[in-house]
């Protein structure tokens, strides 16, 4: 299964995270550590606890591949899923 929409000019992520403080900033904070320049975010109205975000990033920079990032944003705390936008 494809976990980006596309690879450098703006590969875009699909979460479902916990509406807990700090969740969407431990989040972000793994695509500063990977050097990927993020262009959008957008959040829905958290719902029964969990917030729908897609984040699209320029990941052309990175020195490890999208795998390895995804990986890391997988293991966040407070993150409950990620799929590619292309999955739907």
């Amino acid at each position: 299964r494809p976990d980006v929409e596309s690879r450098g000019l703006g590969d875009v992520y699909k979460r479902q995270l916990l509406d807990r403080p700090g969740v969407l900033m431990a989040l972000m904070a793994v695509f500063y550590d990977v050097g990927a320049n993020i262009l959008t975010i957008n959040q829905n109205i958290p719902v029964d606890g969990r917030a729908l975000i897609s984040v699209s990033a320029r990941t052309e920079s990175m020195e490890l591949p999208v795998e390895n990032l995804l990986e890391k944003l997988r293991n966040v705390e407070g993150v409950l899923s990620i799929q590619s936008i292309r999955d739907e």
